[in-house]
C-alpha cells in the first residue's frame, strides 16, 4: 500500500494505535488506581493477641473476628482491642490525703 505520511497509521512498536484500544487501556489504568486506593479498605489483618470487631458499612450488622489471619474488611468500620490487658495500681505519696 502507497500511503501519503498524513494518511499512514499510527503504530507504537509495530502495533496499530486505534481509539478503542487507547479508551480500553485508560479504564484499565483508572480501575487499577482505583483499587490500590481502596486497597486497605477491603481486606484488614488481626493480629496475634487481639481481635477485631467490625460494623459492616451497608447493613449495619457486627461481627467479630478473634483469631490472627486477614478477613475481608468490606469499607465496614473495624475496631481493634487487646485479648488481655495488666492494671498496676501503686501507692503514690503525691495523691494522699
Amino acid at each position: 500500500m502507497n500511503y501519503h505520511d498524513d494518511e499512514r497509521p499510527k503504530t507504537f512498536m509495530g502495533m496499530a494505535i486505534t481509539a478503542k484500544k487507547v479508551f480500553s487501556i485508560a479504564i484499565m489504568c483508572i480501575i487499577t488506581i482505583v483499587t490500590l486506593i481502596c486497597l486497605p479498605q477491603i481486606f484488614d489483618t488481626v493480629n496475634k493477641g487481639t481481635y477485631q470487631v467490625k460494623q459492616a458499612a451497608w447493613t449495619g450488622t457486627m461481627s467479630a473476628k478473634m483469631t490472627p489471619g486477614i478477613w475481608v474488611q468490606g469499607f465496614g468500620s473495624i475496631d481493634t482491642w487487646p485479648k488481655a490487658e495488666t492494671f498496676f495500681f501503686t501507692h503514690n505519696s503525691i495523691f494522699t490525703y
